[in-house]
């Protein structure tokens, strides 16, 4: 299938007239748009440029800004006996149309163990981490792995014997907080007098080393920027500029030594809200395309940006700006589960608005992949912001009706009952045959 070609203004992106309407069964017409984002950035292996999906099958929730919306349904140690195991993730993630696994959670000790990165001993540990990856490769698959660039946990023994002397202080002499999580975290300066730097470019180049990894995706990295350490053994800490060169120094010698062992490394951060950094690394992921619309630099398509949402026109929309896809096992499902409906019908509070939101995605995907017009793009925002006006006009509290959402509600469901003999497609399906069609770069 194809799409018309538009000529371009420099520096501004075409948009697909059939994605305005996003229920038109012409969306199923072709994928319309540019080159890839990054397309111009010779520093970018071209394997990377011409990627325009990752794919994470497991802890979403701890996964980065486009991927924590969607849930986790399980961690590796659920769903795999052993690393070797790893191909089966590729089946998955070219069911979606992509190439490229992005593992979270896949180290000992789990989220909290953030710091050393040794594989699973229960999947096989270090051998059979090295020889999934291995056989995924022979599958000619690539896969890149989480790394936190910023926190680690407290409560680790790899934290008690280096946080201390690692970590940020405040002007009082306490360990910076992590937002609302108390004493749970250090966060770790990347400047001179501490061996932050040191360590994790070291994890990464074994990553490189050991197991031949694609890339690294280093969580909270692109996020971070002007902070003041008052560490007494940081000479330069309370100096913001110092950590902006030292953040902007870790990404450039982690992609450094990583590609003295695999030429082609990638290093991505969680976050784009500074150029230097994002100057510095592959790319970045970012929460959402409304999201990416706000930077000066979103029009230019300099950087390799991955982002999702949770309705086939928005992930349309991504990959005609030009962006990227950041894939989660979610689209995976072929068709609404039996609580779905329940879901739709009860009254909402704020505990299962977003359940319910979700619950309206997989059926409007559903329809949309089968060509039957349901919601308009966007409904998802227009509701949810409804949802919210009621909840602060509510204190927060109690049920209610929202006449968007079951309005919403009554439609898809009528369609979907209507149609349900003839909803073979699924939104796997429909994401698989766009990324085909999205056009590589130039």
């Amino acid at each position: 299938m194809g799409g018309s070609r538009t000529t371009m203004t420099p520096n501004r992106p075409r948009t697909c007239t059939a994605l305005v309407a996003a229920t038109s069964p012409l969306l199923a017409a072709g994928v319309c748009g540019a080159g890839s984002a990054g397309a111009g950035r010779d520093d970018i292996p071209a394997w990377w440029r011409q990627t325009r999906s990752i794919y994470c099958p497991f802890d979403n929730s701890g996964a980065g800004a486009s991927l924590m919306q969607f849930q986790a349904g399980g961690g590796m140690t659920d769903q795999l006996t052993s690393f070797r195991e790893l191909p089966r993730l590729l089946d998955d993630a070219r069911r979606l149309g992509s190439d490229v696994i992005y593992l979270v959670g896949y180290w000992q000790g789990g989220y909290e163990a953030k710091g050393d990165y040794i594989p699973y001993e229960a999947l096989g540990g270090e051998a059979a981490f090295r020889e999934g990856i291995e056989a995924v490769h022979r599958r000619s698959g690539r896969l890149i792995v989480y790394l936190e660039g910023f926190i680690i946990s407290r409560k680790t023994d790899f934290a008690r014997r280096v946080g201390p002397a690692w970590a940020m202080m405040d002007e009082h002499g306490q360990f910076y907080p992590y937002f609302h999580t108390g004493e749970r975290f250090y966060l770790m300066y990347p400047g001179e007098g501490s061996g932050w730097t040191d360590h994790i470019v070291g994890v990464a180049a074994d990553m490189a080393r050991k197991y031949r990894v694609d890339g690294v995706h280093l969580d909270s990295y692109g996020l971070q920027w002007d902070w003041r350490d008052h560490h007494p053994a940081h000479p330069r800490g309370q100096d913001p500029h110092a950590f902006n060169q030292g953040a902007i120094n870790l990404v450039r010698r982690m992609r450094t030594e990583m590609r003295k062992h695999n030429p082609e490394a990638i290093v991505i951060l969680e976050g784009a809200e500074h150029v230097e950094l994002l100057d510095a690394c592959d790319g970045a992921q970012i929460e959402s395309l409304a999201v990416l619309k706000t930077k000066p630099w979103w029009r230019e398509r300099k950087y390799p940006i991955y982002t999702s949402g949770f309705e086939l026109a928005e992930m349309k929309a991504i990959l005609d700006e030009g962006y990227h896809l950041a894939l989660s096992a979610w689209w995976l499902d072929a068709r609404p589960g039996g609580k779905d409906e329940e879901r739709l019908r009860a009254t909402t509070d704020k505990r299962n608005r977003v359940d319910q939101l979700r619950a309206l995605a997989r059926y409007n995907n559903l329809l949309l992949a089968n060509g039957i017009e349901a919601l308009p793009a966007g409904f998802s925002k227009e509701i949810s912001d409804s949802i919210v006006k009621q909840l602060d006009r509510l204190k927060w509290q109690g049920q209610f009706v929202n006449p968007q959402l079951r309005a919403a509600a009554d439609k898809v469901l009528a369609l979907y009952h209507q149609h349900r003999d003839r909803l073979t497609r699924t939104p796997a399906d429909q994401l698989r045959d766009w990324l085909r069609q999205a056009p590589p770069p130039p």
